[in-house]
């Protein structure tokens, strides 16, 4: 259940990420866009979320890279791979949630519904 708690506030302190990246990126302040990719990141490798992890770790060295080119077209693609990530985050989430309401045992719903976000072994 501790897991389930730090899912939840990864959730609550990244929630509004993806908002705060397009109004970073509207006024053309790719620093502080890359900053934020950083941390989400972080966050999300430490949650072994590889998704969103992956697609932020993408966005974070485009803009790192791109910084006068930025926002372009392959800005927004990163931005709705990050976008369709944190969904799937949070559709995991409601579904963990349900479980756990529903008095099922919660640790081994949230490996098996989270092992669809980390990437198979090549």
């Amino acid at each position: 259940m501790a897991y389930l708690r730090l899912l939840h506030q990864f959730e609550s302190r990244h929630g509004e990420d993806i908002d705060k990246l397009n109004h970073f990126l509207s006024e053309q302040n790719t620093n502080l866009a890359r900053q934020l990719a950083h941390t989400i990141k972080g966050a999300a490798g430490t949650l072994e979320l590889i998704s969103l992890q992956e697609v932020s770790k993408l966005l974070e060295d485009y803009l790192k890279s791109h910084t006068k080119t930025a926002p372009d077209k392959e800005t927004a693609r990163l931005l709705e791979k990050l976008t369709t990530a944190f969904i799937n985050f949070y559709k995991t989430l409601v579904s963990i949630d349900d479980n756990v309401d529903n008095k099922q045992v919660a640790e081994p719903i949230i490996e098996v519904n989270l092992a669809k976000t980390r990437r198979e072994p090549q």
